[in-house]
């Protein structure tokens, strides 16, 4: 998986056997892979691991991924949405208003600055600087796979995100995310459940929900930090001194005043 080389006598085989055998996997992503496994994400309402055979909505406030008929809709109406809001996160944004319903995706919502893109950075080279990154860093190989095209109708990979994250063409945290979660599912629905490439998909999304995770809460800790901020100028600003505005001793014609 990883495609790292071994000398044959430090992991136990013999030229003997490998000329007999169809593949051979390291240690360390045997024990990757079998973690994946076990931390399989479940996905929509129904809590079921991922299939690229169904097709699957996303929400715009929470990023979850939903069924159609698990929200009750069809996947011609999701088709057709500019944007799709949960039945969570819609309960919350009619009981609480859109800010708050919101709240609680507020860093992939708000506007990137630049504080924040050194943190968007750190994971993208989470990923790319993987060992399991490799099948992904450049475009895939259509003289390899020449029907790519036809599964595949929109194929990324991290020089595109890395040359869209260098002109800073990321508005905000979930256009980023958008295209990371594209270049795992593009693997899924394209390469077989059983190969090196798929299982390098499950793994590097595991380390990247991780990473992403973290990379939140540091944006959203600067965007409350930012509304305190602001909150405390505007109570300061209310608090004023009449004695700043007029001078006491001043000896004014009260007349003046009179229309």
């Amino acid at each position: 998986m990883c495609y790292r080389w071994f000398h044959g006598r430090c992991v136990g085989i013999t030229e003997e056997v490998y000329k007999d055998m169809d593949g051979w996997t390291c240690r360390e992503c045997l024990q990757e892979a079998k973690r994946a496994r076990q931390e399989q994400e479940l996905y929509c309402t129904c809590r079921t691991p991922y299939s690229d055979s169904e097709f699957y909505v996303g929400c715009e406030g929470c990023e979850g991924w939903f069924h159609p008929r698990c929200v009750g809709i069809t996947q011609e109406e999701a088709e057709a949405m500019d944007e799709y809001l949960c039945p969570n996160c819609t309960e919350a944004q009619t009981a609480q208003g859109y800010e708050s319903a919101s709240s609680s995706a507020s860093s992939t919502q708000a506007t990137l600055c630049r504080a924040d893109y050194p943190l968007v950075w750190r994971l993208l080279e989470t990923v790319a600087d993987h060992r399991m990154s490799w099948p992904f860093r450049q475009p895939v190989s259509l003289e390899e796979f020449p029907n790519y095209l036809e599964i595949v109708e929109n194929p990324i990979d991290l020089s595109i995100i890395q040359r869209r994250l260098e002109n800073l063409e990321y508005q905000r945290l979930k256009d980023f995310t958008r295209d990371m979660s594209r270049l795992f599912e593009n693997a899924r629905l394209f390469y077989p459940r059983d190969s090196n490439v798929y299982q390098c998909a499950d793994t590097l999304e595991k380390i990247f929900e991780h990473s992403l995770a973290e990379v939140r809460a540091e944006i959203d800790a600067r965007i409350n930090g930012r509304k305190v901020s602001e909150s405390q100028t505007i109570d300061s600003s209310l608090d004023i001194d009449t004695d700043q505005l007029i001078d006491v001793n001043l000896d004014v014609d009260p007349t003046m005043f009179l229309l």
